[in-house]
């Protein structure tokens, strides 16, 4: 897409023009290197934003509940729980 999203590098020991063997697997590899990186920080911002829920949850003494509808599963928090007297 044209943004810069890291470095791919290929080091040896001597110096010299790599083959075009070489450039033609670096071509391969820089877009699959691009993706584990975008979502290494898509994981980490995902991770950010769950922190400052349940941060948000337990300061503000919030009841919560998760219904995954196609699978019937229910979850709730504990002060859910203390909120309906269980």
């Amino acid at each position: 897409r044209g943004e810069f999203v890291g470095v791919l590098t290929v080091h040896y020991r001597a110096p010299r023009a790599p083959a075009e063997r070489e450039l033609r697997w670096a071509a391969l590899y820089a877009p699959l290197a691009a993706h584990l990186i975008e979502r290494r920080r898509a994981e980490e911002v995902l991770r950010e934003g769950e922190e400052r829920l349940r941060l948000a949850v337990a300061v503000g003494g919030l009841g919560t509940w998760d219904w995954d509808v196609p699978t019937g599963r229910v979850v709730w928090n504990d002060e859910h729980f203390a909120m309906q007297g269980y």
